[in-house]
């Protein structure tokens, strides 16, 4: 037991350093300002996670944050976040729009009755859509003059034509020059409406963008910052990179030459480093709600082969793992199948734990051990007693060998950690050398997906 605690005391070593650096990250944004800082991490480390986790740790001490008095201000939160996707806003050919519109969505919107920032920019006092459409269009493209008519109409019927949603990020490009986006964006953010008077912009996924999108929403940052700090404004800035990636990615841009550690000395008033896991165990261990030391259950309750699967599944794979175990798990499984002899606690989830891991690894694979889960259910030869590891055969078997080969295939990712858990009552419809090879090969969990465990 004493093992057990210190095993599950490693695998919090991780939580305990990501939740440390959430600390830091919320007394640095409390006491400096007019920073552009970097958070460093592996791709697949958790990065966009722990971001996440950030953000509703802040939210969550802004609803219950406490009177000055009754709370130290430096650990006391007082800055908005946004945070913007670098990798999901790529596509668009105007930075200027998409990040202005990024703003005015996240503080802006909820305030003008949900009004779509184009009619925003409207109101902001640039052209009239109506005009500049007509004449930006004409220029982009052939119009036909039955095109060229609805190019005029009002503004309300105009927004839900194809075309306008072709067109809007280049008239937004045209009408929207370097120094009108800096003097929009700080209008946005410090509008008389809000009341917000220090922000924590993010920016996640950065390293994965195209070069050019990249370095030029990194400059805008940049002059952004200088254009606030002239208004004595307070804004910092949080960027997400792999360090290595996003040097290879200055490279490919500027030339091999090109000094990336110059650049990220530049650019970066302040480096976080992500806490990494010691191995995968422990990075999936921080994902779970469920304090368990998982690299102590793996290696006493998988087989061997299942293990190497484990551990061959990247980062990305294990975020997908850990949101399938917490997310899809039906509660009423835990006491409508197992009693005293189960521990629902692990036959349930150590079954779906495999099956998810192998599905994330080789879908081929899955495929054909799924096959063989159905074909063994089709079976009406035998029972399985709900809440006791024992089946009971009560038929011949016709095809025995097949049935043995499927039972075969499924064992081969699970371990038996005790022959003795298992019961197996032939009734003389097996064997003595079949009933001695079933019992090498059926666990309970195999059991649990011979009777109706998801798959």
């Amino acid at each position: 037991m004493e093992n057990d605690l210190m095993e599950i005391e490693k695998k919090n070593d991780l939580f305990v350093q990501r939740e440390q650096l959430i600390g830091e990250l919320i007394k640095f944004n409390n006491i400096e300002k007019n920073r552009i800082c970097s958070l460093v991490g592996e791709w697949g480390s958790g990065k966009s996670f722990f971001i996440d986790k950030f953000i509703e740790r802040v939210e969550q001490e802004d609803i219950l944050k406490t009177s000055e008095e009754e709370s130290e201000p430096m650990t006391k939160q007082s800055f908005k976040i946004m945070k913007f996707d670098a990798w999901e806003n790529q596509a668009s050919t105007n930075i200027n729009g998409i990040f202005l519109e990024f703003v005015y969505n996240d503080l802006i919107k909820p305030l003008k009755d949900g009004k779509s920032f184009y009619e925003f920019m409207q109101e902001y006092g640039l052209k009239y859509f109506k005009d500049l459409i007509k004449s930006v269009g004409e220029a982009l493209l052939p119009l036909t003059k039955d095109v060229s008519k609805q190019m005029i109409k009002p503004i309300d019927e105009f927004n839900n034509m194809a075309v306008y949603k072709m067109l809007s990020n280049t008239i937004l490009n045209e009408i929207i020059d370097e120094k009108k986006f800096y003097e929009i964006m700080i209008d946005l953010l410090f509008s008389e409406e809000q009341i917000n008077n220090k922000y924590l912009l993010i920016i996640d996924e950065l390293d994965r963008c195209e070069p050019r999108f990249s370095i030029e929403l990194i400059k805008k940052i940049i002059y952004l910052n200088k254009e606030i700090m002239k208004k004595g404004k307070d804004v910092n800035f949080l960027i997400s990179i792999n360090k290595l990636e996003f040097a290879n990615l200055l490279n490919g841009y500027y030339g091999n030459e090109y000094d990336t550690h110059q650049y990220f000395d530049k650019v970066f008033d302040y480096e976080f480093y992500l806490p990494e896991a010691q191995n995968k165990y422990e990075y999936l261990g921080t994902l779970l709600t469920k304090q368990i030391s998982l690299e102590y259950e793996l290696n006493t309750k998988i087989s061997l082969k299942s293990k190497e699967i484990f551990e061959s599944l990247n980062y990305r794979k294990l975020n997908i793992l850990a949101e399938k175990i917490e997310n899809k798990r039906p509660i009423q499984w835990e006491n409508q199948y197992y009693m005293s002899g189960f521990d629902p606690a692990y036959y349930f989830d150590i079954t779906r734990f495999i099956i998810e891991v192998i599905k994330l690894k080789n879908f081929k694979e899955y495929l054909e051990i799924k096959s063989a889960i159905l074909r063994l259910r089709k079976y009406n030869n035998f029972s399985i007693v709900k809440g006791e590891a024992r089946i009971t055969f009560k038929k011949t078997i016709k095809q025995k060998d097949a049935f043995i080969k499927d039972i075969s295939k499924v064992s081969e990712y699970f371990k038996k950690e005790d022959l003795n858990e298992i019961g197996i009552i032939s009734n003389g419809y097996l064997t003595q050398s079949e009933e001695d090879q079933l019992f090498t090969l059926i666990s309970p969990e195999i059991l649990c997906l011979m009777m109706d465990c998801p798959i």
